[in-house]
């Protein structure tokens, strides 16, 4: 006489959500706060950089030392955001190298 095992159902934690499913959930959320604030410091290094312009039309005419300065200060702010354009996005959700997910 064998006995039979019977599947184990997964075990739901938050409603109809089994464990993985949860687990799922709560990336899809968190790449979703992390695209929201990679749009919020782009939008915020783009405004910043508007204004060193807007600055530097201001600054006395004539000083090429604090001309180049304002130049330099938009050039970097514009860099931060290809940079962050650039980065990839949250696509997986294993194998990280980084932190060694599995």
């Amino acid at each position: 006489m064998s006995k039979e095992k019977k599947a184990k159902p997964e075990r739901k934690i938050h409603k109809d959500f089994t464990m993985e499913e949860f687990d799922v959930f709560t990336m899809d959320l968190q790449c979703e706060g992390a695209a929201h604030e990679r749009r919020a410091i782009i939008e915020e290094l783009q405004r910043r950089a508007r204004q060193v312009n807007e600055l530097s039309d201001l600054a006395p005419a004539g000083k090429l030392d604090s001309s180049v300065e304002w130049a330099i200060l938009s050039y970097g702010l514009e860099m931060a955001v290809k940079i962050i354009y650039k980065m990839p996005q949250f696509e997986s959700r294993c194998g990280c190298t980084e932190c060694g997910a599995i």
